[in-house]
């Protein structure tokens, strides 16, 4: 199953897959392959997290891509607790690397989540449906457990449905003007996404104070923005969860610097702090790898409002004679 192409049906329809039960067999499938041996449990893990990457590519629907997300992180959590411990099995390390490289354009891209919310809205509008009307008590048992699971908002699939304009006597009215700034600001959207961007940005940085007639105010007074920033924070998180698993694997290399902010600062940009493009912040007490998160502060690695992961440093006492350049890089700096 896992070597067979993906693709997602769910493009312009509502349909809401059985997402708890998705995770539920992904899990067993991973317990019962360590159960068999370390090497059964990683081929495993390793097929398991390549598909979940190719689904969080290829995803036409938000819900998709979510459920990408939380599969994926359920297994770098996992992949973190076996690499926090004193002894780790080389292949491990080996294979570990290849599975959390930091994500890459097509994955971090909402251009098909986007059109699909856009495709939904022309369907309905065009045969008058409304969302509440067709979602069963079992779809929106299954919607809600995603969003929790994921860590977001009870209602955010609610905060990207396009909005559907009203006049003031019930009539379903978009000018063209409307359409071409919803159209301007999903462009927008879809390039910052794909280029990585710390943030999208937002309906008034795209079109900017424009000039509405009468009939639009009326029909429009106060044009909704879809919130599609959760969703974006949610892949820099993931994104940002596959770096720190990377780097718990380097830091467990020799090298000839002891200090840990010297090393994490030249990894390479692509294993720096995705919120704030700086190297990770290292806690010396707590012997944490972390990133400031959304909030963008750092909090010493407090997984409340942190990302943050344990992690063993090693480094080679055949080298201590080399010169080591100084610390170019303290938590201070980051903040």
């Amino acid at each position: 199953m896992l070597d067979l192409p993906f693709e997602d049906w769910g493009f312009g329809r509502r349909v809401t897959p059985r997402y708890q039960d998705i995770l539920s067999t992904h899990r067993l499938f991973i317990v019962e392959g360590f159960s068999l041996g370390t090497p059964q449990g990683l081929e495993r893990l390793r097929k398991e997290l390549q598909f979940w990457r190719l689904v969080l590519r290829a995803s036409k629907t938000i819900g998709t891509k979510t459920l990408a997300q939380v599969v994926i992180v359920d297994d770098l959590s996992f992949l973190s607790r076996i690499l926090a411990k004193p002894t780790v099995d080389p292949s491990i390390l080996s294979i570990g690397m290849h599975l959390t490289l930091p994500l890459t354009p097509s994955e971090y891209s909402l251009r098909w989540p986007i059109r699909h919310q856009l495709a939904l809205a022309v369907k309905e509008q065009r045969t008058g449906t409304v969302r509440i009307d067709v979602q069963s008590q079992q779809d929106k048992t299954q919607e809600e457990w995603l969003l929790q699971e994921s860590g977001l908002p009870i209602h955010a699939f609610d905060g990207i449905e396009h909005p559907t304009s009203r006049s003031m006597i019930g009539i379903i009215f978009q000018s063209t003007q409307a359409w071409d700034t919803y159209a301007a600001y999903y462009d927008a959207l879809i390039t910052a996404s794909e280029s990585k961007a710390k943030s999208l940005p937002s309906m008034r940085e795209v079109t900017g104070m424009t000039q509405r007639g009468l009939l639009e105010r009326l029909a429009n007074p106060n044009p909704n923005e879809p919130n599609w920033d959760i969703y974006y924070r949610k892949l820099m998180e993931t994104d940002t969860r596959l770096r720190l698993a990377s780097l718990q694997i380097q830091l467990r290399h020799p090298s000839a610097h002891t200090a840990v902010p010297t090393r994490l600062a030249e990894v390479g940009s692509q294993y720096f702090d995705p919120f704030t493009g700086l190297p990770m912040l290292w806690s010396p007490t707590q012997h944490k790898l972390y990133s400031v998160g959304k909030d963008r502060l750092d909090d010493g690695g407090d997984p409340t409002f942190d990302i943050s992961v344990p992690a063993i440093t090693s480094t080679a006492r055949a080298l201590e004679k080399q010169p080591i350049h100084p610390p170019s890089a303290s938590r201070s700096a980051h903040r």
